[in-house]
């Protein structure tokens, strides 16, 4: 009895098992010998899959501008260079870096990516206006170098030096590179004076005679110029970035290459003055004369 009951369960277990491998057998089947049901579904779902292969992506329109992006670069940094040194170099390279992976990453990254490109380019110029704040980058276009061959650093100009140029002394003298910072040098006469490459910054040089100085490549940023004579001086790359020229007389002067950020000329003469236009619309009120400014050009011997 207990053979024959083994014999029993053993048949039974083989018959559960039989169909199981059948249908493994028939799994593995070539989709021909598959039943005509079950051989469609896969048909088609192959034949989806090759389409997706053999079919490119199709290009996005921007795509084909990518090319170009590189000029694009390359005008921004030369562009703002001109104007703001390497302070606008580097803003605007961090600009159009910024905005350009955007635009070639717009497709592809989640947002959470986006934005932190976006936070860290507004993190970056941020860096990049406290550099310049500080002096660490500088904003002073390539066009202020030192003309005239005046690239030694300026030295300070003694008490002695400084009374004799208030007393007439400095009429046609060279004082070659000085620094005269912060002196006030009111009604002075310094007509013809050579002082190529000097510092005048914050200068007080009020109703004071320059006609034709030569002051090239000279700092002249912040200086006091209220009614000063500089008819046909020569102030090629001058710094007069926040200069006071209130009617002043620049009859005649060279400002070829010079900065005017913030200069303010009101009511100054510039008649036959030679400049870059695209400077003057950074100074205040170019191109205004009034009649103290034509007065100022009488100044002098």
């Amino acid at each position: 009895m207990t053979q024959q009951g083994d014999s029993a369960a053993g048949s039974t277990a083989t018959s559960r098992q039989a169909p199981k491998k059948a249908a493994s057998r028939g799994a593995t089947r070539p989709v021909e010998q598959l039943p005509q049901e079950d051989a469609e579904p896969v048909r088609r779902a192959g034949k989806e899959a090759e389409r997706k292969v053999s079919i490119p992506p199709r290009p996005r329109q921007r795509d084909s501008w990518l090319w170009a992006l590189r000029l694009v670069v390359l005008g921004a940094m030369v562009a703002t260079s001109r104007q703001w040194g390497p302070f606008g170099v580097v803003a605007a390279g961090v600009v159009t870096v910024g905005v350009i992976t955007l635009i070639v990453g717009g497709a592809t990254f989640e947002p959470r990516v986006q934005l932190r490109v976006v936070v860290s380019v507004c993190v970056l110029i941020v860096l990049v206006f406290l550099g310049q704040a500080t002096g660490v980058i500088s904003d002073e276009p390539g066009g202020t170098a030192k003309a005239g061959g005046a690239s030694a650093a300026p030295s300070p100009a003694d008490t002695k030096t400084v009374q004799r140029l208030k007393e007439g002394a400095g009429r046609g003298a060279t004082l070659g590179s000085v620094v005269l910072d912060g002196q006030n040098l009111s009604d002075t006469h310094l007509d013809g004076v050579s002082a190529a490459g000097s510092s005048f910054t914050d200068a007080v040089l009020n109703r004071s005679s320059l006609a034709g100085s030569d002051l090239s490549g000279a700092s002249l940023r912040g200086a006091k110029l209220r009614g000063a004579n500089l008819r046909g001086a020569n102030l090629t790359g001058v710094d007069l970035r926040d200069a006071d020229l209130t009617d002043a007389c620049l009859n005649g002067a060279d400002l070829t290459g010079a900065v005017l950020d913030r200069a303010v000329l009101r009511g100054a003469a510039v008649s036959g003055a030679r400049v870059d236009q695209s400077t003057t619309v950074r100074a205040v009120a170019w191109g205004t004369p009034s009649q103290a400014g034509t007065a100022a050009c009488l100044l002098g011997p």
